[in-house]
């Protein structure tokens, strides 16, 4: 449980460092919920503060889907050309630039949705976790013993 809730609180300097991640702000109906009680309890949310992040996070449900969807769509597209035929070059560099675009956005919507948050957050949470934030990154990089 304590894992689960340092990677909810690391949420917030994620999306900035890996773009939204998909695993790091995976949140639809119940798990939006839970993502906020927990960051609820971990830095002491108001009832408002809780309400508002909801809002922020369930806005981009259906993003998240368009985004999967697109993905799959791509590589579906991909796997249907002919390697052989004279412009497959010229069709998988145009699917890598739509590829490319939808990984640009799904950045962007990440961003967005960090700035949104920071700005329900007081200075004190900002700073809490920004701080549970950096511990969670520390951990990471031992398990991985690479560069974060």
């Amino acid at each position: 449980m304590k894992h689960y809730s340092k990677i909810i609180i690391s949420t917030i300097g994620v999306l900035a460092l890996i773009g939204m991640s998909t695993g790091a702000m995976a949140c639809g109906g119940d798990k939006a919920e839970r993502h906020v009680e927990k960051m609820k309890e971990h830095l002491d949310l108001t009832n408002q503060q809780a309400d508002q992040i909801k809002t922020v996070l369930k806005t981009k449900q259906h993003s998240k889907k368009n985004h999967r969807d697109g993905h799959k769509e791509i590589h579906r597209a991909i796997m249907k050309l002919d390697p052989s035929s004279p412009d497959y070059e010229q069709n998988v560099n145009k699917l890598a630039e739509e590829k490319a675009q939808m990984v640009a956005e799904k950045i962007k919507e990440g961003a967005q949705i960090r700035k949104q948050i920071h700005a329900i957050l007081t200075p004190e949470q900002r700073e809490k976790a920004k701080t549970m934030h950096e511990k969670r990154m520390d951990r990471v990089k031992k398990h991985h013993n690479s560069d974060y």
